[in-house]
């Protein structure tokens, strides 16, 4: 029989299997654990195998041990406010550590394994009302401390390892339950022998996720590893970060965020007189894109010489500053790669690697599973202290304007860009609009009524703390 005190939070993996259906809840009300007293309940246990049947909407709690039984027989149901005592006409065997998990595909708890005095490999399902055991034509060598899970891929449930005795003490075999029989699966990977490794069902990949483990054979090496099941075969995994090793955690899929939750475990073997009681939380899933900005400079930013760049990011494994506009229009060459600091992702950048202009510098995030970009900071790079150039780009010479158009202009080393008109009432020219930035120019929104039907000179006026540039202008006739 293997160590009782290497077992202290295997009952956390019995029902790995169980998805529990999740229930609104109002946001403005706080969470907390209740402790209820019901009637009636089982008596004080550990090791027990617990799982929900949404069958019966109850959940099911059957065996355990305290420290004078080997082993309880009895079978409790919950209905969400008290413990029910069920007295089938027949039962499994008292036992511990027994694997157990809802097969939706028959409608019936499945139980499978644990121990006593000695490991069991009998097969029993539960219908709501009585256990009845199977008689598969083959079966798993006998076990504890196995996980079970239902694989909604292939509609069968999934054993792996588990504690077997000597010699061997821990297997690494894989075995499915169609409803009616074991089948022994030969996949042509396979994690280490084990026991204690946790599985459940990654509903958001469709694939059952193992981790974790223990090896009793004599190594007592905790394994850290995350492998996942196709219904053929297994695949490591190599996650960018990863739990500590650990035995027993407890381990369910969260439907709500689409990860795999693993809590707790053992960190070493008690039963050599250490201690290693884990309480950490872990997720696993597909991480979430990357979110990053720019903290210095900020917009609108004169810059010259060498500046310190920073940004924010999260979820981000590295983080680059990139520059449009100017020479480089839509290229966005990386003017560096940021190391991620107290103080947040920094690079030092010399402006003198780039002509004087006026430039959208963004940060750029990355994951894994790919990038994001920030929103566009407007910077200009002056260097020779000069002032801004600007010429208009839309509308052309000699356009013919009515209602709301769009004016376009380019400029160079500016933090500001203005259109104005000259002539027919006007002479001096009065500002029409003061454009906005973009990747595209600086635009913005003129409604021509607003002046009287006519020929003027447009032009653009740009910025900068070194003075300010007017366009040539283009020649436009307004018609409404």
């Amino acid at each position: 029989m293997c160590m009782w005190l290497l077992l202290l939070v295997a009952t956390c993996t019995l029902e790995s299997s169980t998805v529990l259906p999740t229930a609104a809840s109002a946001t403005s009300s706080p969470t907390t654990w209740i402790e209820r007293s019901p009637v009636t309940s089982p008596s004080d246990r550990a090791f027990a195998s617990m799982a929900y049947d949404p069958a019966t909407a109850n959940t099911v709690l059957f065996g355990g041990r305290d420290n004078g039984t080997l082993g309880f027989a009895d079978t409790w149901t919950w209905d969400g406010t008290n413990w029910t005592q069920r007295f089938p006409t027949t039962s499994p065997p008292a036992r511990t550590t027994a694997s157990m998990a809802y097969d939706p595909a028959t409608g019936n708890m499945v139980l499978f394994g644990g121990e006593n005095t000695s490991e069991f490999a009998d097969t029993w399902t539960w219908d709501g009302t009585n256990w009845t055991q199977r008689f598969p034509t083959t079966s798993p060598p006998a076990r504890a401390i196995t996980s079970m899970a239902y694989d909604a891929e292939t509609g069968n449930m999934v054993i792996f390892g588990g504690y077997t005795g000597p010699p061997n003490y821990n297997v690494n075999d894989t075995w499915t339950w169609d409803g009616t029989n074991w089948t022994q699966q030969f996949p042509a990977s396979s994690p280490a022998p084990r026991t204690g490794a946790t599985l459940a069902y990654d509903a958001s990949e469709g694939n059952i996720v193992l981790f974790g483990g223990f090896d009793e054979a004599g190594t007592n090496e905790l394994f850290a590893d995350t492998w996942t099941w196709d219904g053929t075969n297994w695949t490591q995994q190599s996650p960018l970060t990863s739990p500590p090793g650990r035995s027993s955690p407890s381990i369910a899929y969260d439907p709500v965020s689409g990860n795999v939750i693993v809590f707790g475990g053992l960190s070493s073997d008690l039963s050599k007189g250490s201690s290693g009681f884990l309480g950490d939380t872990w997720t696993y899933g597909a991480l979430p894109p990357p979110t990053t900005s720019v903290v210095f400079p900020s917009n609108g930013a004169t810059l010259s010489g060498s500046t310190t760049l920073d940004a924010s990011a999260s979820n981000a494994a590295s983080v680059d500053f990139r520059l449009f506009g100017g020479v480089y229009g839509f290229s966005g060459p990386v003017i560096c790669t940021a190391t991620l600091t107290y103080y947040g992702w920094l690079c030092s950048w010399s402006t003198t690697t780039v002509p004087d202009g006026s430039y959208t510098l963004v940060s750029e995030a990355f994951t894994s599973g790919g990038s994001a970009y920030s929103s566009a900071v407007d910077i200009i790079v002056n260097n020779t202290n000069s002032p801004p150039t600007t010429s208009v780009l839309l509308p052309s010479n000699g356009a013919t304007l009515s209602g709301s158009t769009y004016l376009d202009a380019t400029a160079s080393i500016a933090n500001k860009v203005q259109f104005q008109i000259f002539g027919g009432i006007y002479g001096i020219g009065p500002v029409i609009c003061t454009a906005t930035p973009t990747i595209y120019g600086y635009l913005c929104n003129w409604n021509t009524k607003n002046v009287p039907n006519g020929s003027y000179l447009l032009s653009s006026k740009a910025f900068n703390s070194d003075g300010n540039t007017y366009s040539s202008g283009v020649n436009v006739t307004v018609s409404n």
